[in-house]
């Protein structure tokens, strides 16, 4: 799928829908390929301004989507179309939802002891038959 970005402070935001945005993350994992996936708000995209390592994460990203009402702002202020937010936490549980019929594993990694387990009672819950 091709997709348009738009050059927000030097970091590449998808102009994407959560739909679109889905169907992208899917093909990742259909395609086995590793990819890098950013949830851009403009807090973040100030701070890559001043953190070089910031920075280069976000432009090498395979996927940055617009989490944030200010990275749509911004990008409708540059004059480009960018269809919706797709803040991160609701685009992982689109994510968890689609898993059990796609057949998908999910892994949660870090955190705090105990978080993870959390995370996993819960999405469990919430998403029968979801593998983590």
């Amino acid at each position: 799928m091709a997709y348009q970005t738009v050059n927000i402070l030097n970091v590449p935001v998808a102009a994407l829908t959560m739909r679109e945005a889905v169907a992208q993350v899917q093909r990742f994992i259909d395609d086995k390929e590793n990819a890098l996936i950013a949830t851009a708000n403009a807090e973040m995209i100030m701070n890559a301004q001043h953190d070089a390592a910031l920075r280069e994460i976000l432009q090498t990203a395979e996927l940055v989507v617009p989490d944030g009402a200010g990275t749509v702002w911004a990008a409708h202020h540059l004059g480009y179309e960018m269809p919706e937010r797709v803040a991160g936490y609701d685009l992982v549980q689109a994510l968890l939802k689609e898993a059990p019929k796609r057949g998908d594993r999910v892994f949660f990694f870090g955190s705090a002891p105990g978080i993870a387990e959390s995370a996993k009672n819960k999405a469990e819950k919430l998403y029968p038959g979801v593998q983590i």
